[in-house]
C-alpha cells in the first residue's frame, strides 16, 4: 500500500515486518472498534480493519517544549540543524551532503543533534534558524523554519495551513540555499509556526476533542472522521 499510495514513505517501510504488523493490527481491532490516528496515510492503512477511524491532532505538551519566541534576528551564519532519531529513515547522509554543498556557496553552520535528552533537543530546535527534518511541531512552535519531505495529500483538513517547507532529496539543496539567501522569506515562514501549533496542538483542546471522540465512538456510525476542537465531521475515505 505504501508503494502504491505513498511513494515518499515507501523506502522506509520494512516488508519483513508486514505479517507481524497485520497480525498485531487484527488483534487490536478485535479488542477495539475505533482507531485514532494523526493523518490520512495512517488512516488508509487501518481502513480494512476498523469500522471507525478518527483523524485528530496530537497534543504538544508545554513541559519541555521550546517557549514561544518572537522572530529571530538575522544571524551570521544561520544555523541549520538536523536532529535525527533514526539517521537512515531521516535521510541524514543526504541532508549532510546538501548542507555541505550549500555551505560552499552560502555561509551556514550545520549542526547535528542526536542521543541527547529531549529538553536539550528542544533548546537546540529553538536556537536554530532552519531545521531539516520530518514534520516537527517543536521547531514550529519555537518559530524555526522546518524543511521536511512529506506528501500534502496525506494531510488532514486541519493541517491545510501546515507551515513546513516541503522538500525531496532532489530539491533539498536548492530550497535550502534559496531560504538561506532570503532572510525575509524565512522570517515570514517562521511567524506562521507558533500560531499553527497553538491552534492545532493545544493540549487542553486536544483533550476535549478526545472526550468527544469517546462519546461519538459509542454510536453506530461507521467511517473516517476528522476530530478537532471545532467538532467531528465525516471525511471521504482516503
Amino acid at each position: 500500500m505504501a508503494s502504491e499510495r505513498f511513494p515518499v514513505r515507501a523506502p522506509f517501510v520494512d516488508p519483513a515486518r508486514e505479517q507481524w504488523i497485520r497480525k498485531r493490527i487484527r488483534r487490536l481491532a478485535w479488542a477495539a472498534h475505533a482507531a485514532v490516528v494523526s493523518d490520512l496515510e495512517l488512516a488508509t492503512y487501518l481502513l480494512p480493519f476498523y469500522r471507525r477511524i478518527y483523524v485528530t491532532p496530537l497534543a504538544l505538551h508545554p513541559d519541555g517544549a521550546p517557549p514561544l519566541t518572537p522572530p529571530k534576528p538575522p544571524r551570521r551564519p544561520p544555523v541549520v540543524l538536523h536532529a535525527p532519531t533514526d539517521p537512515a529513515a531521516k535521510g541524514s547522509a543526504a541532508i549532510a551532503e546538501a548542507a555541505r554543498n550549500v555551505s560552499g556557496r552560502v555561509p551556514l553552520e550545520y549542526r547535528v543533534v542526536t542521543g541527547v535528552p529531549y529538553t536539550q533537543v528542544a533548546a537546540e530546535l529553538a536556537n536554530a534558524d532552519l531545521v531539516v527534518d520530518q514534520l516537527n511541531s517543536l521547531a514550529l512552535r519555537a518559530g524555526t523554519v522546518v524543511l521536511g519531505q512529506y506528501d500534502r495529500a496525506v494531510l488532514a483538513p486541519y493541517q491545510s495551513d501546515f507551515p513546513a517547507v516541503p522538500v525531496t532529496a532532489a530539491t533539498l539543496e536548492h530550497e535550502l540555499e534559496a531560504l538561506l539567501r532570503d532572510p525575509a522569506r524565512r522570517a515570514e515562514i517562521a511567524t506562521r509556526g507558533p500560531a499553527y501549533v497553538e491552534r492545532t496542538h493545544d493540549p487542553t483542546a486536544v483533550a476535549r476533542t478526545l472526550l468527544a471522540v469517546y462519546e461519538h465512538a459509542r454510536g453506530f456510525e461507521h467511517g473516517v472522521f476528522e476530530a478537532t476542537s471545532a467538532g467531528i465531521v465525516r471525511l471521504d475515505p482516503p
